[in-house]
């Protein structure tokens, strides 16, 4: 099974996120795979200061 992770790189780090323009950043999927859907997020590597937009379970 796989989990991707779609992410909002630095995203997190902004010093008012009610105001968030998410087209100033890099927006990028990242994929874990594992024996069900727990231990594939789990695998999925998500950098300091990205912010989680959505899960995609496939």
């Amino acid at each position: 099974m796989f989990a991707r992770a779609r992410i909002a790189l630095g995203a997190a780090m902004v010093e008012h996120p009610h105001l968030r323009d998410f087209s100033t950043f890099e927006i990028i999927d990242v994929v874990g795979e594992g024996a069900d859907w727990t231990a594939a997020k789990a695998a999925c590597q998500i950098p300091d200061g990205a912010l989680l937009l959505s899960w995609i379970n496939e």
